[in-house]
């Protein structure tokens, strides 16, 4: 029979165990004296035609080209030879030996290469032997040549990946670089018509993001997040001390890109436009390239009164004086991914055959079969029946719930009900995850319809929180459950997510009361919601939220 496909991330997510919009966690960090052996360095011939030599790293370490130190790495070219033609300049590619599939990623970066000839980049891509580039695709998240201000952030693709759709101003802050006989480079394709070839869908950065003004002013911040799930890739530039607080502590307590503004660039990821599949297994690339493909097609417009003298190759090869200032200072790179004890993105990534008798579906090179599910199921199970009987025990000592600075605070007959009202949530999770396994969905309830920012609704929502927590201090560890992160509404076919925007006060709704839900006894005026803010300024308490596919209640 036909293969039956059930994503399991509805369940979780509905049961709060997963959350799109829980924030980023940092996971890894380039930086400090060990900078360099995470990376491999590159020896191959340069694939854009430049005017380079790139070195292994023992010949870049004899020749002063790389340094670590606990503050900074330095990534510089030779800048003492003349050349012969065709010999090209030493220099240095390093990608890092860990592939990505998602991400934030943050660079700190003091000091960037310039300089007429010069053309570095920040970049990920990703290829194997079996699929060559642009198969899995490749971000610039900073680029440039010569002497331009501003920095160039472009997706390369293969076919069908176009960005026609978004407006300059409206989407993002920046603008489209233009085509060869187009205003706009908005088509992501290598060989997109009316475009230069392999000029990608490309918009420019604000001034002062690249070359001699981002060097005069102490260099800056640039943020690239990349998330397949929301469907967009975008990015951020800060000049030097004025990236946001969360970056400078590096994302101690969780951050969240929602909160930084509409960025300078933005692409969107999605089936009618861009495949999210057409970005897969990239690394992280630094490098300083010289001339290439793109330094020679601009070498006229951007160094015009050399151009009337020589060409960008000769220039390069005659004048290695005029690169002692095309050198990366790289203080870290930081790698942020979601936060949560399952990945945001599970239900897009796993499709789950119950059947066994087909491959599953995926996305990122990961594929389930039929038994994996029931072992997670089982585990998801056993974790709820573990907190009902801690829920059970805890309710005979009747003592107080909490305590903590930013907790919530409930004694006696007020921390039952809590409890009551958890255990009801926890019972309803593993009824829906058993009902998935064998019994078709309840139909949705009106408050489990597709919501939009825009929309009005007039019941009462989280009020300025980011995720509303109940914490059980006492109990050696604490229970929470986020606020309602993403409304689920159905149509025919399929599942429809909306992700929220902007702070949980504009997207949070929750649903009228009803004689089927569980009340939670009314807060004490004074009582400490997360965050330290008083029970009258956050959601009423006898509004518990309510997860919207499972109908999980969510404290």
């Amino acid at each position: 029979g036909a293969s039956r496909q059930v994503a399991v991330a509805l369940v979780l997510s509905g049961c709060g165990l997963t959350s799109a919009s829980s924030g980023y966690t940092l996971r890894e960090s380039y930086s400090g004296l060990d900078f360099f052996s995470k990376f491999k360095f590159w020896t191959a011939t340069d694939p854009s035609q430049g005017t380079v030599a790139y070195v292994g790293a023992e010949e870049a370490q004899r020749l002063g080209l790389i340094q670590a130190t606990l503050q900074e790495a330095i990534i510089r070219p030779d800048s003492t030879s003349v050349l012969v033609p065709g010999q090209g300049r030493k220099s240095v590619r390093i990608q890092s030996r860990n592939a990505y599939n998602a991400g934030l990623f943050v660079a700190k970066i003091n000091h960037m290469p310039t300089g007429c000839g010069v053309w570095p980049a920040f970049w990920m891509y990703g290829e194997d032997a079996e699929h060559v580039w642009p198969a899995w695709g490749e971000y610039d998240i900073l680029e440039g040549v010569h002497e331009q201000a501003h920095v160039r952030t472009t997706l390369h693709t293969g076919a069908t990946c176009s960005q026609q759709s978004l407006v300059p101003g409206q989407d993002f802050l920046g603008m489209w670089e233009a085509g060869e006989s187009k205003p706009s480079a908005d088509m992501c394709n290598v060989d997109a018509p009316q475009q230069f070839y392999n000029q990608g869908c490309s918009q420019r950065g604000p001034p002062g993001s690249f070359g001699m003004d981002f060097n005069r002013n102490g260099g800056g911040t640039y943020a690239a997040e990349w998330d397949p799930v929301e469907g967009h890739i975008r990015t951020w530039f800060w000049p030097a001390g004025q990236e946001p607080f969360e970056l400078q502590s590096q994302g101690v307590g969780g951050l969240s890109t929602d909160l930084w503004g509409k960025p300078f660039s933005f692409f969107r990821l999605r089936p009618a436009d861009c495949p999210a599949q057409h970005f897969l297994n990239m690394r992280i690339v630094f490098n300083i390239n010289f001339c290439g493909d793109l330094g020679e097609s601009l070498w006229q417009d951007g160094c015009p009164a050399l151009a009337e003298q020589m060409s960008c190759q000769e220039y390069v090869d005659r004048h290695p004086e005029k690169f002692a200032n095309a050198y990366w200072s790289i203080g870290r790179v930081d790698v942020y991914q979601q936060s949560g004890p399952f990945p945001a993105n599970l239900g897009e990534r796993i499709m789950f055959n119950f059947e066994g008798s087909e491959p599953a579906q995926s996305v990122g090179g990961l594929r389930v079969n039929g038994l994996a599910v029931f072992g997670i199921v089982a585990t998801v199970v056993g974790a709820i029946g573990t907190l009902l009987v801690l829920s059970v025990e805890y309710k005979k000592q009747r003592r107080q719930v909490g305590g903590g600075a930013g907790d919530l605070v409930m004694f006696g007959a007020e921390a039952d009900a809590a409890l009551e009202a958890i255990s009801d949530q926890f019972s309803s999770c593993a009824s829906s995850i058993r009902s998935m396994m064998g019994q078709q969905q309840p139909p949705p309830q009106p408050w489990q319809q597709v919501r939009t920012p825009s929309q009005e609704n007039p019941y009462m929502g989280v009020q300025g929180l980011t995720s509303p927590h109940v914490s059980m201090s006492s109990m050696g560890s604490s229970m929470e459950s986020s606020a309602t992160s993403s409304w689920w509404g159905h149509d025919a076919e399929r599942e429809v997510r909306v992700p929220p925007r902007g702070p949980l006060s504009s997207w949070a709704r929750l649903p009228p009361p009803g004689p089927e839900r569980v009340p939670v006894p009314p807060m004490r005026s004074g009582m400490l919601l997360p965050g330290g803010l008083p029970a009258h300024q956050g959601r009423s308490s006898s509004e518990p939220n309510r997860s919207s596919e499972t109908g999980c209640m969510l404290m």
